[in-house]
């Protein structure tokens, strides 16, 4: 449980595609999202058009 404790939060500032990324630039997998996140991911210009 201390290592757990002596984590620092993750501060996300954005997300790309199928990844979130935080203040200091480092890339996460976003695996606990929703189901049309994990499939189709975020921000994806032909979605983006297509809407």
């Amino acid at each position: 449980m201390a290592t757990y404790e002596s984590n620092s939060p993750i501060i996300v500032e954005r997300a790309e595609g199928r990844e979130l990324i935080d203040v200091d630039g480092r890339r996460y997998l976003d695996a606990i999202s929703s189901l049309w996140v994990t499939t189709l991911g975020h921000r994806v210009p032909e979605l983006d058009a297509a809407l």
